[in-house]
C-alpha cells in the first residue's frame, strides 16, 4: 500500500496549478486597466456613451472579481498543495515504522506481515499489538484530516465558482 493511493494528490501538481492561477491573476492586474481606460470614441453619441461608459464599468468589475478569485484560488491551491505534501510524508513515516514493526498495511487497516514469525520474548507480541494500535490510530487521524482538507478545498472552488458565475452573469444582463 502506498501513501498516494491513501491520500490521492500530486502536490507538485496541485503547486503548479496554483502558481499559473495566480500568474494569470497578476497578467490581468497588468493588463486590463490600460484597456479598460482607452478612451470613447468622441464622435459616439452621448447616450452611446453612456452605455459604453456603463458596460465599460461593468466589464472592470467582473474583471476585477476574476483576478480576486484567481488570487484567491491560487492561495488555496499553494496551502493545499503543502499539506497534501505533509500528509504524504506522514504517512511514508507511518509505512516504514509499520514495516519495521513487522506490519503491513491493508486497506486502511493494519495487520501483522504474513510469513513465519516467533520470538523467545513474551512480550514481543503485545508490544506489536501497541504498535499496530498506534499507527492505526495515526493512519486515520491523518485519513481524517486529508478528507476535510479536500471537502474544504472542494467547498472553496465551489464558493469561488459561484462567485464567478455571478460576475459572469452581471456583465452578460449589464
Amino acid at each position: 500500500m502506498t501513501g498516494r493511493r491513501l491520500v490521492p494528490g500530486d502536490p507538485a501538481s496541485v503547486a503548479a496549478l496554483a502558481t499559473s492561477a495566480r500568474a494569470t491573476a497578476r497578467d490581468l492586474e497588468r493588463v486590463l486597466p490600460p484597456l479598460l481606460e482607452a478612451a470613447l470614441p468622441t464622435e459616439a453619441p452621448r447616450r452611446a456613451a453612456r452605455d459604453l461608459a456603463r458596460r465599460r464599468d461593468l466589464l472592470g468589475e467582473a474583471t476585477t472579481t476574476g483576478r480576486e478569485e484567481l488570487a484567491h484560488v491560487g492561495d488555496i491551491l499553494q496551502d493545499h498543495a503543502g499539506q497534501l505534501a505533509d500528509d504524504l510524508h506522514a504517512l511514508r513515516s507511518l509505512l516504514e515504522r509499520g514495516t519495521r514493526a513487522g506490519l503491513v498495511l491493508e486497506g486502511t487497516r493494519w495487520r501483522p506481515d504474513w510469513g513465519i514469525t516467533g520470538t523467545v520474548d513474551p512480550g514481543a507480541e503485545s508490544r506489536v499489538e501497541e504498535t499496530r494500535a498506534a499507527l492505526q490510530r495515526e493512519t486515520e487521524v491523518i485519513l481524517h484530516r486529508a478528507a476535510r482538507r479536500r471537502a474544504e478545498l472542494g467547498q472553496a472552488l465551489r464558493g469561488s465558482t459561484t462567485r464567478l458565475a455571478g460576475a459572469a452573469a452581471d456583465l452578460r444582463h449589464g
